[in-house]
């Protein structure tokens, strides 16, 4: 299954964060079975470390998309039959700002079901 993460400068100030190192990376993936509550985390990929000294600059309300795929394995791990997962979508990353350290966050969730027969 396709997606896209956005990441939305919603500060008042420029934001300079490891961009290639988000999607070489990807974000973290919690999948929540929601008929049994059974949880998961996606597998990340391995991501060069120097990547997170290469920053991209995103001005106020600036946006840009991380397409990732969650695997359709992933997605049936809970029931081969029928998925109904909750995705919990997350980002989190060192960055700069105004010359300083900054820490950014963000997250999501979306639930997926495959369609009844």
């Amino acid at each position: 299954m396709f997606i896209d993460v956005r990441i939305l400068n919603n500060t008042g100030r420029d934001i300079a964060l490891p961009l290639d190192y988000l999607r070489k990376r990807g974000p973290v993936i919690k999948l929540t079975d929601r008929k049994t509550g059974s949880e998961s985390f996606t597998r990340p990929n391995l991501a060069d470390p120097a990547l997170q000294e290469k920053l991209t600059t995103l001005r106020p309300s600036e946006s840009v998309i991380l397409e990732w795929v969650i695997a359709e394995s992933e997605l049936r791990q809970f029931d081969e039959h029928h998925v109904d997962v909750t995705a919990e979508i997350s980002i989190q990353s060192g960055a700069r700002s105004e010359g300083r350290e900054i820490e950014i966050k963000g997250s999501g969730s979306l639930n997926i079901a495959s369609a009844k027969l």
